[in-house]
């Protein structure tokens, strides 16, 4: 049970859970755990990703029955991490080689995202119909979708190829993820940023009224609580997102940019005024 497991491994367990789910209670109090981690979805959605009973799922939150060991492994694998990771945290120092060799691969793959942005374009796109329909793979299709060179495009195919997030199947390639890792690096992140602004300027300049471009926004003044629950509200939107995208995972049409940005305005002007 999670609880004994707990006992045995409170300093390694604790450390892992307070960085994966962002859990600072009680490790051995499930019945707060699993509250703090339940926020972010609905008893049904919690109850369909972990694969059981709604009915199960209300008795743990409630504490009337205990949550399994396997069961806090699927949690830890709903989170923004990576499963490896926390395996790798309660392991060390002695972390199994295949563990090892698995956050290799992770980190690489990242890398490879953070650097090249539009690689994560690439991935989408080979899940539409409008790539599918193709009698053949064509670099020359996705260099035109993503913006850059066929010479980068056929690069970037051997590369994802051997880090195994897409694959050949037949005459085509195939996405073996849903999306890429959000964790990174600032300048990462940054590049991430810059690609995708510019992709969005570009259709944003060439689009008709009619267009699906959900435009809306806010300016507010927040004082330091109030922050707290923005920021909690931002958690579970990733997650629900998480939870739709994963749910429509086999029927992509389009590719979609969902952007989300809140900054101080204040900090901002300061930074203009340099």
């Amino acid at each position: 049970a999670f609880c004994e497991f707990s006992k045995v491994t409170k300093a390694p367990i604790a450390k892992a859970i307070k960085d994966h789910l962002f859990f600072d209670g009680e490790i051995s109090d499930q019945r707060c755990f699993l509250q703090s981690f339940g926020r972010f979805f609905t008893q049904k959605h919690l109850a369909e990703q972990l694969n059981v009973s709604q009915s199960l799922v209300s008795r743990m939150l409630k504490g009337s029955t205990d949550i399994t060991l396997d069961l806090v492994f699927r949690i830890i694998d709903l989170s923004p991490y990576s499963l490896t990771d926390f395996v790798s945290t309660l392991t060390w120092p002695n972390v199994p080689s295949s563990i090892l060799a698995e956050q290799v691969r992770i980190d690489s793959e990242k890398k490879l995202h953070f650097s090249h942005p539009w690689t994560a374009a690439l991935v989408l796109y080979l899940k539409t119909t409008e790539y599918k329909a193709l009698k053949k793979h064509s670099n020359f299709f996705l260099a035109a979708r993503v913006g850059v060179p066929e010479a980068a495009v056929r690069k970037g195919i051997a590369e994802l190829t051997r880090l195994k997030v897409i694959a050949k199947k037949g005459q085509h390639y195939e996405a073996l993820s849903t999306h890429l890792s959000m964790g990174g690096s600032f300048e990462g992140a940054k590049n991430i940023r810059m690609y995708w602004l510019d992709r969005s300027l570009k259709y944003i300049a060439a689009s008709k009224s009619g267009k699906t471009v959900y435009s809306g926004y806010k300016i507010f003044n927040v004082g330091e609580m109030q922050r707290k629950k923005f920021e909690d509200f931002y958690f579970r939107m990733n997650a629900e997102l998480d939870m739709l995208i994963k749910d429509q995972s086999t029927k992509s049409e389009e590719v979609f940019l969902f952007s989300f940005q809140m900054f101080d305005v204040a900090a901002l002007s300061s930074v203009e005024g340099q």
